[in-house]
């Protein structure tokens, strides 16, 4: 018959398996495999690609040589495409516009029933915050009209400059 010892030691031996395979291995908190794969990636707000949009405004104005002063409903759609290089944001947009901004003086009635532009635009991107300046050339029509459809219009070309801002709240919505 088995000793005691041999009993005791049998019995510890038995114990300690049966503790491993209910437990498992134990293992220190820093030597734990990563079951979380590789590192999210980061996800930058960029300016840059293709972009349209629709305008809705209001329109007032002068005419140097009498004394009315066109005013009216303006909406439009507009177009364009930005590239960016870290923070720098470059690109150019085109814009046209319909109006029924008029004003009558004497028999005769001024409109300006379409107008538009195509600018160059440059500018800094800080998050989904863009401030820049644009220029370029500016195009529209001016329209004098009687009564008995007496009418002369005129294409007139200009500039156009300035600066603005612009804010992103969704990845494919801007807000001006």
């Amino acid at each position: 018959m088995a000793s005691f010892a041999s009993r005791l030691y049998t019995a510890a031996l038995a114990a300690a398996a049966a503790s491993i395979a209910i437990t498992g291995a134990a293992s220190a908190a820093d030597l734990t495999p990563n079951f979380y794969g590789a590192p999210p990636s980061y996800l930058a707000f960029t300016w840059a690609g293709l972009y349209v949009g629709a305008t809705l405004g209001y329109e007032w104005g002068s005419i140097d040589n009498n004394p009315t002063h066109p005013n009216g409903v303006a909406g439009g759609f507009e177009t364009g495409f930005n590239w960016q290089n870290g923070n720098f944001v470059y690109g150019g947009e085109a814009d046209i516009n319909f109006s029924a901004a008029n004003d009558t003086f004497a028999p005769w009635q001024f409109s300006n029933p379409w107008f538009g532009t195509v600018r160059g635009r440059a500018g800094v991107a800080i998050s989904n915050v863009l401030l820049f300046g644009t220029a370029g050339l500016a195009y529209g029509e001016l329209t004098g009209t009687t009564s008995g459809n007496l009418s002369e219009s005129h294409t007139s070309l200009g500039w156009v400059a300035g600066f603005g801002r612009r804010r992103s709240k969704l990845r494919a919505t801007l807000v001006g």
